[in-house]
């Protein structure tokens, strides 16, 4: 399940920026065996760096937010409605997907909304942001490989998001692209981190 939902927000991400960069939301396919694709038109050079980059970095990012919102409990109704919200829309108009894995897109979504409207404490609302920052930070290590391939297939007629990215950019080599990729994807936990860090110290005299 984390698995597909961790390729769920991959593939979100490249649909939403990919609307940023050409107006259009694409259709967004997930497989059984984890993998998916979302068919995107990104524009110039410029959008497709940021609609291929935002695959990896946005889950990042939205784990360690909720990470650091559910340690404060500052924001975590909101930034867990979203969540639900995001993947009720997606999931319900633009997602193609095999066996159970509506299903799983669905429960993640009721889970989220429901902690977020109904009036359970924050405590619980915390522990709900905790274990999806934690879930969604487990796929995303598991998937930080994913920077460093240059095609998506061993057959290589997809070129995965790097590729693409390196492309764009003119660059020969994914080497040069990889690295920023991971750094970006830190970043995100490294700011909440800090936040977190901050938020306590100022809250603990």
């Amino acid at each position: 399940m984390i698995s597909y939902y961790v390729t769920f927000l991959h593939e979100a991400a490249h649909s939403v920026f990919g609307y940023f960069a050409s107006g259009e939301i694409g259709k967004i396919t997930l497989h059984a065996d984890g993998g998916g694709e979302a068919l995107v038109a990104t524009g110039g050079p410029i959008g497709v760096v940021i609609t291929a980059g935002s695959g990896l970095i946005i889950p990042a990012w939205l784990g360690a937010g909720l990470l650091g919102c559910a340690a404060t409990r500052i924001g975590i109704e909101l930034i867990l409605l979203a969540l639900g919200l995001l993947t009720a829309w997606f999931g319900y108009h633009h997602v193609d997907a095999e066996g159970g894995i509506p299903l799983a897109l669905g429960a993640v979504a009721a889970v989220a909304l429901l902690t977020a409207i109904l009036p359970l404490g924050r405590m619980i609302k915390a522990a709900v942001g905790f274990f999806f920052g934690f879930a969604i930070t487990k796929g995303v290590i598991a998937s930080a490989g994913y920077a460093y391939l240059e095609w998506a297939d061993a057959g290589k007629n997809e070129p995965a998001d790097p590729r693409l990215i390196a492309d764009a950019l003119g660059l020969e080599n994914i080497a040069e692209v990889s690295p920023t990729l991971i750094g970006l994807m830190v970043a995100g936990y490294a700011i909440a981190a800090l936040l977190t860090w901050a938020w306590f110290q100022r809250h603990s005299h």
